[in-house]
């Protein structure tokens, strides 16, 4: 495979942790990439593996909860779908192989389900924003990408939402 961004190759972390991406971001003019991956073609998946941070991920978490700005919204929960990727400096746990040394699974899920439960967010982005927040704030993230998707919100359309990455100042 030529260069997939910025330098990397088959041998470079990116291609190795994010194989189908650096595919994908090696085709011409953008031909064949996710709305979230043209809205950053670079990918801040780049900038994250060169810091030499370790990724902890929720993957298509899903629930319901009343979201939106059209009344039909805010009478009756909706699905949502959520992937959350946190960045960390090298994890301990990759050598200790002990689950006090890395963010569980199950921790970050607990928090998705009660935010879900109690927020009073009527967009996406600002649902996504707390939810980054949380992660660099309470889980030590030091880098977080929240997708929130509202699965079929549309006949004619599979999924809307909003992808967002922050860092820790």
């Amino acid at each position: 495979m030529s260069a997939a961004v910025a330098g990397a190759d088959e041998n470079d972390g990116l291609a190795r942790a994010w194989p189908i991406r650096s595919r994908i971001l090696a085709g011409r003019g953008g031909e064949g990439l996710s709305v979230r991956d043209r809205a950053d073609p670079a990918g801040g998946a780049t900038a994250v593996l060169a810091a030499g941070l370790d990724l902890v991920f929720v993957e298509g978490f899903e629930g319901e909860t009343v979201i939106g700005i059209n009344d039909d919204e805010l009478l009756t929960p909706q699905p949502l779908r959520i992937d959350v990727t946190v960045g960390l400096r090298r994890l301990v746990a990759c050598r200790s192989d002990q689950i006090t040394d890395t963010v569980g699974y199950d921790a970050i899920c607990d928090a998705l389900r009660a935010l879900m439960r109690n927020h009073r967010y009527r967009l996406l982005e600002a649902f996504a924003e707390r939810i980054a927040q949380l992660m660099l704030e309470d889980f030590g993230a030091c880098w977080v990408r929240v997708v929130v998707v509202k699965p079929r919100k549309f006949a004619d359309v599979s999924a809307v939402g909003v992808a967002l990455e922050r860092a820790r100042g």
